[in-house]
């Protein structure tokens, strides 16, 4: 076997004469085809191999196969690392702006340094969450019964002239905030009173809204000797889903509810014309409203939510 490399011959030579190739076959009958198609190879891309590893190659303690799996176990590392590396070269870019490197391949280096497979990025088309929109009817009826009111029960009154359980007519603004802060711990909190719910009479279809700030503008302005605001005007916009409760597809609920939660704030969102016709009752970008329309439309890759 050693014949066949002379002392100082460079590796790669080899393979360049097919009496070498013969004398291989000869001595290794089982590999000669494996042998023939490396050196090709080989040749045809101008590699170099170190005796050891032609040595490796003559004992058959390398082959094609193995050759074939190291290659495509190797391409799969390369190719899921450079996916994340370049998903991540957003914040590369932005740490680079400040003089700050981020090394997104040790890190990476690092996790998988014991992994034989590393598990592909995410789907999109797959891995998804199936949302559907909550009728704002149906919302408002299941956050009414969370608080114990009935929209409308008492038909001899007339809708419009329905109060809300939670306001107090002889309370003073201390004793309603410290009742707020004691009596109503069993509600959801989203849905609990304020002292401005507690102070002025109001209608109940505001106790249903999950919003703290939206609920007490819509009752100070509403309030005022010269109402500032048309409600009227606001309850037909609500109805024109103006405000969208979403909830998910997935199993549970009636057809109308889906498996939402209309009492938390976090699935709701407006539509860009409500917000800019009830700006001010929506209280500006730091209203709770508008930061959560704008987490739901940066979900969906929209750039903003500003209404004009």
């Amino acid at each position: 076997m050693n014949s066949l490399i002379e002392p100082g011959q460079p590796a790669s030579s080899f393979w360049d004469t097919d009496q070498q190739l013969q004398s291989v076959s000869t001595l290794f009958p089982n590999t000669s085809s494996d042998i023939n198609l490396i050196s090709r190879l080989v040749d045809h891309e101008g590699l170099g191999l170190d005796q050891q590893i032609i040595l490796q190659l003559l004992e058959g303690k390398i082959s094609l196969k193995r050759i074939l799996e190291a290659g495509i176990k190797a391409l799969s590392q390369e190719t899921a690392s450079e996916t994340a590396t370049s998903s991540s070269q957003g914040y590369e870019d932005g740490y680079s702006a400040r003089g700050i490197t981020l090394r997104t391949d040790r890190i990476l280096k690092l996790q998988n340094v014991n992994a034989e497979y590393v598990a592909p990025l995410p789907d999109p088309r797959q891995n998804h969450i199936r949302m559907k929109q909550v009728l704002f009817l149906a919302a408002c009826a299941a956050n009414a019964s969370t608080i114990g009111v009935t929209l409308g029960a008492d038909q001899s009154e007339g809708c419009e002239n329905v109060e809300s359980p939670f306001f107090r007519e002889c309370i003073s603004e201390s004793a309603a905030k410290a009742a707020c802060l004691s009596e109503f711990t069993s509600l959801k909190s989203h849905l609990r009173p304020s002292a401005t719910q507690l102070l002025h009479s109001h209608h109940p279809y505001i106790d249903v809204l999950p919003f703290p700030t939206f609920r007490d503008r819509v009752i100070k302005l509403a309030c005022t000797e010269e109402p500032m605001i048309d409600e009227d005007d606001l309850c037909g916009d609500l109805h024109k889903d103006g405000l969208i409760c979403w909830g998910s597809s997935l199993g549970g609920g009636s057809a109308a509810m889906g498996s939402g939660a209309p009492w938390d704030i976090r699935s709701w969102e407006a539509q860009p014309w409500f917000l800019k016709k009830w700006w001010i009752l929506i209280g500006g970008a730091e209203g709770e409203i508008y930061k959560q329309t704008q987490w739901w439309c940066e979900m969906r890759g929209e750039k903003s939510c500003y209404p004009w």
